[in-house]
């Protein structure tokens, strides 16, 4: 069987996965970090303008367990 994902957050995912990440990196959007933000230390990267997207979207990095 063959499956697919499509529609915006899967086009954004792929975005910060090939503009915004280096290798390695884990880079979240605003609404996982709202979930994730006692768990884990973040950094607040600078707000992203991806292509297709009219607004920026702001983005973190994980930098480790808490």
């Amino acid at each position: 069987k063959d499956y697919t994902v499509i529609g915006d957050t899967v086009n954004i995912a792929k975005r910060v996965e090939s503009d915004i990440a280096s290798g390695g990196e884990i880079v979240i959007g605003p609404e996982t970090y709202a979930q994730v933000q006692g768990s884990f230390q973040c950094e607040a990267l600078p707000a992203a303008q991806l292509r297709g997207k009219q607004r920026s979207i702001q983005l973190y990095r994980i930098e480790a367990a808490c």
